[in-house]
């Protein structure tokens, strides 16, 4: 049996549209071609994974943040997120989850280099043991 030829949304062929119209469809040289062909990509995976426009928005803002490398969770004073700042003054530590945070008393509290702020780690708990019973049932359609 033929597989059935997969049509485009309407958000794909208005980001189709004006990639074309920024000149992007044409490309110059392979970064125009990486990001004309890379930006459909995403926009397919993301009409196509979505159902809402409300589901959409979401993915949209996590994915922005995590691409960018920013957390989209809290700062907490988990030690595994806080390694020492190498070279720029003792005992200060950097986050590991977003190096704009640092912190002078082992994640417990911090400031945000880019705006500075200041706040309150979230307290950590590490998450009880799993006993060898407890297999994961993690799905690929989880993750």
């Amino acid at each position: 049996m033929a597989k059935k030829k997969h049509e485009h949304g309407e958000l794909y062929l208005h980001a189709k549209r004006e990639l074309e119209l920024a000149g992007l469809s044409t490309p110059k040289g392979q970064n125009d071609t990486a990001m004309y062909s890379t930006t459909l990509r995403l926009i397919d995976t993301l009409e196509r994974g979505t159902k809402t426009e409300f589901q959409r928005n979401v993915v949209i803002e996590f994915f922005g943040a995590l691409a960018r490398h920013v957390e989209i969770g809290s700062i907490t004073d988990n030690p595994e997120d806080w390694e020492p700042a190498e070279g720029i003054a003792e005992g200060l530590m950097v986050n590991k989850r977003n190096k704009v945070y640092f912190s002078r008393d082992k994640g417990i509290s911090w400031v945000n280099s880019a705006d500075n702020t200041s706040g309150i780690s979230d307290h950590y708990e590490a998450p009880p043991e799993k006993e060898e019973s407890d297999a994961s049932t993690e799905t690929k359609e989880d993750v």
